[in-house]
């Protein structure tokens, strides 16, 4: 198990964003090794989610799991309020554009749901 010290405040704002309603981006970005998984898996542990832990790999592979993942955030987003999240979103660059330019009008049909 891992032991949560702090982050108090991180985590506050995080439930701020999610009980204000409606959709929500929330970044967070720091050094590596400064406890941003393990706050965001805290955040989550009493939530419906779905976590997607990025990894190096190239476009055509990038599209296929990241497409996966979006399918699977429609399908529960359908039947209630999830939390999505993207973990090590950096390492998704070399699919980056195609994702991005493919997803938004995705993500732009989830939100309509």
């Amino acid at each position: 198990m891992v032991v949560f010290i702090g982050r108090e405040k991180e985590l506050a704002m995080l439930n701020q964003a999610y009980l204000k309603g409606g959709n929500s981006i929330v970044v967070l970005y720091g050094r590596e090794q400064i406890g941003k998984t393990t706050l965001v898996k805290k955040f989550v542990q009493d939530k419906t989610y779905v976590y997607y832990q990025a990894r190096e790999l190239s476009e055509k592979e990038q599209n296929r799991y990241f497409e996966k993942v979006l399918f699977s955030v429609k399908e529960k987003a359908e039947k209630e309020r999830i939390v999505f999240v993207v973990d090590e979103f950096d390492l998704m660059q070399k699919g980056y554009n195609l994702i991005y330019k493919n997803s938004k009008a995705r993500i732009a049909r989830i939100n309509t749901v």
